[in-house]
């Protein structure tokens, strides 16, 4: 604990020294992170976080019969199905939100809610088509990123260790009020902004040290370890279409440091570690499959190539997740 601790310290320390010696290009990092907190982030993301409060509120709970194939797929407990959807459709941290808000709402189990941010936590259509479109030259490229990153969640529901226990969620659904909604998600937009500031400041600082000494490619794979946003703009500076398609797709899937520090603010007391387990798999999946469509004759992109790759790696990696069903209420030494 000890030496912890003085590690944890050095750290702090060593920090603050970086940012004393190199003040002014900590302040232009944190000028450009509030620049992007009120002209994009606030903008795009504040609606959506309100919105998925008073949506997921309203139907977990339900169970979607058009979704119902999908959470057996995942293992999600029956009325819970439609966090995946808000999920795959609103954006980090949409969905890690959501599922906060299920478990804290007594709907879903502590056990189940840190199964499920393993893969419901996921970046949206909206940045996707948004920080990616200028990337390609062909607007389907954008189509078949975002494909890659719904197969490989997907893919990391059904990998990850969990059952279908407990079938259907504890409690029915309960609906948020407006203002508890908006409370919320005034909440998680201001940590979501203090962490994407912090992290420009951080990006800024090892911009200028690893400049001269690192290639452009090993700069964006670091820049978007540490930010998603930044490292897709930074993306561009990749010459090969193929290997920027291969590097957004794992960042899409990773996340990044800054994605997962704001999970942890809006989950608070959950272990995220399935958490980490699955971004670090749903990424080398993203890679694995982003590479294999890269396969294809240059500059021709089919969709029925891509939609039976997925679908035969989805398939195999399902069928090899055979379970033993043992019968309940089991009693020994009676």
């Amino acid at each position: 604990m000890k030496k912890q601790w003085i590690i944890r310290t050095t750290l702090y320390i060593i920090m603050m020294l970086l940012l004393i010696f190199d003040a002014k290009t900590a302040l232009n990092g944190a000028k450009e992170g509030v620049i992007a907190c009120v002209n994009t982030i606030i903008p795009a993301l504040f609606p959506l976080l309100f919105l998925s409060v008073l949506i997921n509120g309203s139907v977990t709970g339900n169970s979607i019969p058009v979704l119902k194939p999908l959470g057996k797929l995942c293992k999600i407990p029956s009325g819970a199905e439609s966090i995946l959807l808000l999920g795959l459709i609103g954006g980090y941290p949409v969905g890690a939100q959501c599922v906060y808000q299920a478990y804290e709402c007594k709907q879903i189990r502590k056990e189940e809610a840190e199964r499920m941010l393993g893969f419901c936590n996921n970046a949206g259509p909206a940045f996707i088509f948004g920080m990616t479109s200028s990337l390609f030259n062909k607007p389907f490229i954008c189509w078949l990123l975002w494909g890659v990153h719904i197969a490989s969640a997907l893919m990391i529901g059904i990998l990850l260790s969990g059952n279908r226990a407990g079938g259907n969620v504890t409690i029915p659904q309960k609906n948020v009020s407006v203002s508890n909604a908006l409370s919320t998600a005034g909440n998680t937009i201001l940590k979501i902004c203090g962490w994407v500031i912090l992290f420009r400041v951080i990006i800024s600082i090892t911009e200028r040290r690893l400049k001269q000494i690192c290639t452009t490619e090993i700069l964006v794979v670091i820049t978007g370890i540490l930010e998603l946003s930044n490292g897709c703009i930074a993306a561009a500076g990749i010459a090969d279409e193929a290997l920027r398609f291969i590097c957004v797709s794992g960042m899409l899937a990773f996340g990044g440091c800054c994605v997962f520090m704001q999970t942890v603010a809006a989950t608070k007391d959950l272990d995220i570690r399935q958490y980490f387990k699955g971004k670090l798999l749903q990424c080398m999946l993203s890679i694995l499959l982003s590479s294999l469509l890269m396969l294809t004759p240059k500059g021709q992109y089919i969709p029925i190539y891509a939609f039976l790759i997925l679908t035969i790696i989805i398939l195999v990696l399902y069928l090899r997740k055979k379970t033993v069903a043992f019968h309940k209420n089991v009693v020994y030494n009676q």
